[in-house]
């Protein structure tokens, strides 16, 4: 808001430095830790000497590294949970939500006529509302006026894409929505939701994002990578080349 409503105030980059699976999607895992099977909840060690308490805080310190690994590899058998067997799929009740509203969607666009211009009003509307409150929140941190967002766009056709391309998670992920509803014949998955956040919360914060294709080409097709520093890979060995030229280069 301070950029596209050109505000004297400049806001400071957020700090997204983090690891493990809490940090990076909210996972329904969350931490790991040592449990005391008498009472079921974490263990606690207050009446154990200093340097016991020290040394099990160590082990369930590695323990819970060693969780979020296997985790995010699908959770190897050595490490199962007991309340969640290998390779089952986390409940993902939002996807399936969100495929319903997307062929609503496509239906309402398909009874007034499909072209380039009015599905990407369709979609940049409804995002603008769907921001809504966002939007008003920030203005009020600004101390602006609600109006302000009315003044910036001024009537213009082209004022919502402006405004979206100054939100990039927002923008990043209502250009991949519109994407697909330029595809006639697209047929979605539950797991687009899940897919298209991701893409679209990390990529204003990476240097780097490895895509699935068919997300690597919707971002391709959008021209996503333009808005920002951040370099969209189909493969991950090409990632990994990447780096290595990257590494060279800084030794050098």
């Amino acid at each position: 808001m301070a950029t596209f409503t050109k505000a004297a105030e400049r806001i400071d980059a957020p700090n997204i430095i983090g690891w493990g699976l809490k940090h990076c999607l909210s996972g329904h895992e969350g931490p790991a830790y040592l449990m005391d099977k008498r009472t079921g909840k974490p263990a606690r060690w207050n009446s154990l000497p200093d340097d016991l308490q020290r040394s099990i805080a160590k082990l369930e310190h590695r323990v819970a590294y060693r969780f979020e690994l296997a985790m995010l590899a699908l959770r190897t058998p050595p490490l199962e949970s007991v309340e969640m067997p290998p390779f089952a799929p986390i409940p993902d009740n939002q996807g399936d939500k969100f495929l319903s509203l997307e062929a609503k969607i496509r239906a309402s666009i398909d009874s007034i006529g499909r072209s380039p211009k009015k599905i990407r009003s369709f979609i940049e509307e409804l995002s603008y509302r769907d921001s809504w409150k966002y939007l008003i929140s920030a203005l009020q941190a600004l101390g602006l006026p609600h109006d302000s967002i009315a003044d910036a766009l001024d009537g213009q056709p082209a004022g919502l894409h402006e405004l979206f391309k100054a939100m990039p998670i927002q923008g990043i992920f209502t250009e991949l929505r519109i994407q697909t509803h330029l595809k006639k014949d697209w047929k979605g998955l539950s797991s687009d939701l899940l897919d298209f956040w991701t893409m679209a919360t990390v990529m204003p914060f990476a240097d780097y994002f490895v895509a699935d294709k068919k997300t690597y080409n919707l971002a391709k097709e959008s021209r996503l990578d333009e808005r920002s520093d951040c370099r969209i890979i189909r493969h991950l060995p090409e990632l990994c080349e990447l780096l290595r030229k990257e590494v060279s280069t800084q030794q050098i």
